[in-house]
């Protein structure tokens, strides 16, 4: 506790206690009861101006308000979550459901066994710990806190991990203090005020080229920080009158045009998913390991990663998204379909990733085989048919 700092990133069970003691300042405090009933909640229902919550025990509490703070609720089973318990059942197969990490038992999957993991969000790296550190092995630093090696204790299984998107959630970046402020200089908040004053847009065509454009120019400007031999451009000025109107069809080509060192390229259509379509054998192998150096730049010195601006633009301008949701600017089928349906999951994967520490760790795992991506297995085709 001593250690930490506004920029920390606390454990669970820490905050926990955190949590515990500010319940229980709380209760100490003269005009304030906390009266603690545990229990399951079964109901809730409206009585008057008063709300009931029935508890599975029978009994009953009454209050002009209720908060609902559930956190995670484990769902019932979906049809997909039925159909893998059958197959694995059917096949002799071990199938772990979606759930809270923590309250699930990783004891059933073997060592050294290959394992599926399908899905790279938040929990994935929940489930990674418990089935390698959790199992005795050892991340040893190197060069720097995040520079790590995986010692395996020989207990862990080999995760073959994948997702729709293909990569997991962007790490947050360590900067030994607050990270600083982005400036948008196109996707401004004076912009957004602008947008917020029209009603029923239609957010892919009248808001998100704009933040397209500053996410582009967010790498750019970090490029022209470290790296200004390889723009063909004047300075950040110019660049900025560049990509002021350039069509999100256009940024791609833009990019090439400005940029003339392909590694430092960007693809906004792609920040979620590999640059590489439909990768196999060693070019895979080969993107990995310059995603991997990448996001680790991202990470340890992220004043001069382009990933690391990015995630940071992204999460400057997600606000003022909300805010136009709120004020009614966006079309109610858009916020749907474009906000809610693939904006706001992106700016989940860019913006709302897992510490630093936890993504060092991945990557060490990455470096050592422990994770590896789920390779689909190519089936030989049958012989042609005479005469074919």
């Amino acid at each position: 506790m001593a250690g930490l700092r506004p920029w920390s990133y606390p454990t669970r069970r820490l905050q926990g206690v955190y949590y515990r003691e500010q319940l229980a300042a709380v209760a100490a405090r003269d005009g304030v009861v906390v009266d603690e009933v545990v229990g399951s909640v079964v109901d809730l229902t409206a009585d008057g101006g008063t709300r009931v919550v029935h508890l599975a025990d029978g009994t009953s509490l009454a209050a002009r308000a209720v908060v609902l703070a559930q956190g995670m609720v484990q769902s019932r089973r979906t049809a997909a979550t039925e159909a893998f318990v059958a197959a694995a059942a059917r096949h002799g197969l071990t199938y772990v459901e979606p759930g809270m990490p923590a309250e699930r038992d990783w004891s059933v999957l073997p060592a050294g066994e290959d394992v599926i993991v399908a899905g790279l969000g938040a929990n994935f790296f929940d489930v990674v710990a418990q089935v390698t550190a959790g199992r005795g092995g050892r991340f040893v630093p190197g060069g720097s806190p995040f520079e790590l090696t995986y010692v395996p204790s020989g207990r862990e299984p080999r995760l073959l991990v994948g997702s729709r998107r293909g990569l997991p959630y962007r790490s947050k970046s360590y900067y030994g203090g607050l990270p600083p402020r982005y400036v948008p200089l196109l996707a401004t908040p004076e912009w957004f005020d602008a947008v917020a004053r029209v009603p029923d847009q239609d957010f892919a065509r009248d808001v998100w080229p704009q933040v397209a454009r500053e996410l582009v120019l967010a790498h750019l400007r970090t490029v022209l920080d470290i790296s200004p031999g390889v723009v063909r451009a004047g300075g950040l000025e110019e660049v900025v009158a560049r990509l002021a109107a350039v069509p999100p069809e256009g940024l791609g080509p833009s990019v090439r045009e400005l940029v003339a060192d392909p590694a430092w390229w960007i693809d906004v259509t792609r920040l979620d998913r590999p640059e590489i379509v439909r990768p196999d054998g060693a070019a895979w192998d080969a993107w990995v390991e310059r995603w991997r150096t990448a996001e680790l730049v991202s990470v340890a010195q992220p004043l001069r990663s382009p990933r690391a601006a990015v995630n940071r633009a992204f999460g400057a301008v997600r606000g003022h998204v909300g805010r136009l949701v709120g004020a009614g600017a966006i079309a109610a089928r858009s916020v749907v379909a474009d906000v809610h349906g693939w904006f706001d999951p992106l700016g989940l994967a860019l913006a709302s990733g897992p510490p630093p520490g936890r993504t060092a760790q991945l990557l060490a795992l990455v470096a050592a085989g422990v994770v590896a991506r789920a390779r689909r297995r190519r089936r030989t085709p049958p012989p042609a048919a005479p005469g074919r």
